[in-house]
């Protein structure tokens, strides 16, 4: 990795803060509607690695509120300013921020380019700046004015074009293997769905597939150091299934024993926001240290008629989606929950065990390919990140 003190001393090369080159632009609106904004961006829109920021919240919505509004701009360089974990990504669209996040542009354009300015603020070197800067003791934050104080040598013009072309030839083929990874995951729910409508499924209630009555898990406070027992965190299911290492240490209490769960245990949230509230995952792992959460549910299926992993990939087709966001409720407009006796009365198409062994395995195929996909974008994410560091040279 190249030494940073020796990059100082290029000809060309500028030693700068970054309060010097860009600034945290804070341009709010107070009437969103009518200045035309229609989305708005907080924590959980923006991605890891400095890819672009493609999905968001609409204006109006029960999580949308008053502190929402800083302008963001596309080719805007946002930045999370709560700890532990930060990210960086890059707006396409106009929207609205959290106040809380950093919405960083160049101040001259002539001077570093936003291209490189975002290179800058997804290397290490800046990460662990902030993670020194951090203030406050439960809920962990960095300001403006420290992050300004950054120091880093800046090279020419023509030396920042460089780096950022090969960053962004990269930037493209991880937009390329995402878009395969959407195709692919779209094609096989629409094989499942086109599957079990010819395979002529007949409905069934939930409750009438399983053994017992839907279980909550344990509620029990992370502990801050690891444990050897772990809780899933509720962002171990997402809209594909289950989620790796997406775990929380807490203390192997015998509340926690009777809530472990072992491999193939189907497990769905109960309480999330209702864009998530309901999704189901199969537990894929060998191991008997994993709880799940009072925020999630166990449902305990009856093999001879069906198979987790078939009741899964039904929970998550749109058709039992829509039952259970019809069934959840709450009070609070960003969290539903869904309680087990509604649950059990939700509709799935059933077909019979041997077909459901036959689409399974054609949805496990493409699984595969998908998994491949995703370790060759996970790859290039890492040069990608190799890249970043080796230009700004290693954490001090």
């Amino acid at each position: 990795m190249p030494d940073v003190a020796m990059q100082r001393k290029k000809t060309g090369w500028a030693n700068v803060a970054l309060g010097d080159v860009a600034m945290n632009s804070t341009v709010a609106t107070q009437t969103p509607e009518q200045d035309g904004f229609t989305r708005y961006i907080i924590g959980k829109h923006i991605p890891d690695d400095g890819d672009k920021i493609t999905t968001w919240g609409e204006v109006g919505d029960g999580e949308f509120g008053s502190r929402i509004r800083t302008v963001v701009k596309p080719g805007d360089i946002v930045c999370t300013t709560r700890g532990p974990q930060l990210r960086v990504a890059v707006a396409t669209f106009d929207c609205l921020s959290a106040h809380t996040n950093f919405v960083l542009r160049t101040n001259n354009a002539g001077v570093i380019l936003q291209d490189y300015l975002q290179a800058l603020a997804c290397s290490d070197r800046f990460q662990e700046h902030l993670r020194r800067n951090f203030r406050g003791s439960t809920n962990l934050f960095v300001n403006w004015s420290d992050a300004a104080k950054f120091e880093f040598a800046l090279p020419p013009i023509d030396e920042q074009r460089r780096l950022t072309s090969a960053l962004n030839s990269a930037g493209h083929l991880v937009e390329a293997l995402l878009g395969t990874v959407d195709r692919m995951r779209s094609t096989q729910a629409a094989f499942f769905n086109d599957f079990v409508l010819k395979a002529g499924a007949t409905p069934c209630e939930l409750g009438n597939l399983l053994l017992e009555s839907p279980r909550n898990g344990c509620s029990a406070t992370p502990a801050e150091v690891p444990t050897g027992h772990w809780v899933l965190a509720l962002s171990a299911i997402s809209r594909w299934g289950y989620r790796h290492d997406e775990l929380k240490p807490v203390s192997r209490t015998r509340a926690m024993e009777l809530a472990v769960i072992a491999r193939g245990d189907l497990v769905l949230s109960r309480s999330n926001t209702r864009e998530l509230v309901g999704l189901p995952a199969v537990f894929p792992e060998d191991r008997t240290d994993v709880s799940y959460p009072d925020t999630m549910m166990r449902l305990t299926v009856d093999p001879s008629r069906v198979d987790a992993r078939y009741l899964e990939l039904c929970l998550r087709a749109p058709g039992c989606r829509h039952q259970v966001q019809s069934f959840a409720a709450g009070t609070s407009a960003s969290m539903k929950k869904i309680n087990g006796s509604n649950l059990r009365k939700v509709t799935v198409p059933l077909i019979p065990r041997a077909k459901q062994e036959v689409v399974l395995n054609e949805v496990d195929r493409i699984s595969r390919l998908i998994g491949e996909t995703e370790r060759r974008l996970e790859e290039v994410r890492n040069f990608r990140t190799t890249l970043i560091d080796a230009a700004f040279g290693p954490t001090p």
